[in-house]
């Protein structure tokens, strides 16, 4: 395809849904006193959208909509969030591969500290293109850095605007020439990665950590009903670091990735990581 066909195809800018109506970007209003740029008094949802299509939506809906009731935020459960997807997918153009959506809800403006009734609340959705790691960068695998202070944060179990503490985890472990932090719960024990579930296997089988201070991850939940259909199930323990890293092998999972086998965590090289047994997964778990 030639330059200006390119050009052609592409919106001239990128189009949102923000309170009810699909705007430019150009056109989008969000008040300084919002309460998700103020406090980071808010949550979101970032979703993967293949050939025009949002995928695990109900898991993420009902994820979010479980938080807002906990954080007294207004969740219009009515919305047919699968029309505003879509529609927001079309308009920018990107039916075709991968796209990353992402929906946010806030408080909007309201006074005092607390968690006040939000009359007007900010709900919006964005969508881009997402390129997906390589095949070599998956035959690569991650190496996990372990940060010298690294306890997952309380509110850890919901995905709210505050994340500024993973960003920083993110990287600290860029920084130390690693792909991700390993987050650890109150009691030192493995929580999950700044961005994935964990998946481990050992001559016991399959385990994860069990500890509420982790995200509950809509692409783990998919991964364990693709397991529990070939005659497995996953262990939920508490993991120790050094337990981790002896295991046989480690697979880092999220929505947007898929499954993404470890190479090493603090330095250390795992027996293997199963490469192929990642991809198989990975393959099935985008299937559809």
């Amino acid at each position: 395809m030639s330059d200006k066909q390119e050009t052609a195809c592409a919106p001239k800018e990128r189009i949102i849904w923000l309170n009810g109506a699909f705007l430019p970007e150009s056109q989008a209003r969000i008040s300084p006193l919002d309460r998700g740029l103020l406090f980071g008094d808010g949550l979101f949802e970032t979703i993967r959208a293949q050939n025009g299509e949002p995928m695990f939506l109900e898991d993420h809906l009902e994820r979010i909509k479980a938080s807002a009731r906990r954080f007294n935020l207004p969740w219009n459960g009515g919305l047919d969030w699968d029309g505003i997807l879509i529609g927001l997918i079309r308009k920018n153009n990107l039916q075709d591969g991968l796209a990353r959506l992402k929906i946010v809800l806030t408080r909007g403006c309201a006074p005092g500290l607390g968690l006040p009734h939000a009359s007007n609340p900010t709900c919006m959705a964005l969508a881009e293109n997402y390129l997906a790691p390589a095949s070599g960068a998956y035959a690569q695998g991650w190496d996990l850095y372990i940060p010298e202070q690294s306890i997952s944060p309380p509110l850890s179990g919901h995905k709210t605007l505050n994340y500024l503490y993973y960003m920083a985890m993110k990287q600290e472990a860029i920084d130390n020439g690693c792909h991700e932090a390993l987050i650890l719960d109150k009691d030192g024990m493995v929580a999950e990665t700044c961005t994935a579930n964990l998946l481990a296997y050992d001559i016991n089988g399959w385990y994860t950590p069990a500890t509420n201070w982790r995200l509950p991850g809509t692409a783990f939940k998919q991964v364990e009903r693709l397991i529990k259909q070939q005659g497995h199930i996953i262990r939920r323990q508490p993991v120790m670091v050094r337990q981790l890293a002896n295991a046989q092998w480690v697979w880092a999972v999220n929505c947007l990735m898929g499954v993404m086998p470890v190479r090493s965590i603090g330095g250390r090289p795992l027996a293997s990581m199963n490469s192929d047994s990642a991809a198989a997964l990975r393959a099935q778990l985008f299937m559809g």
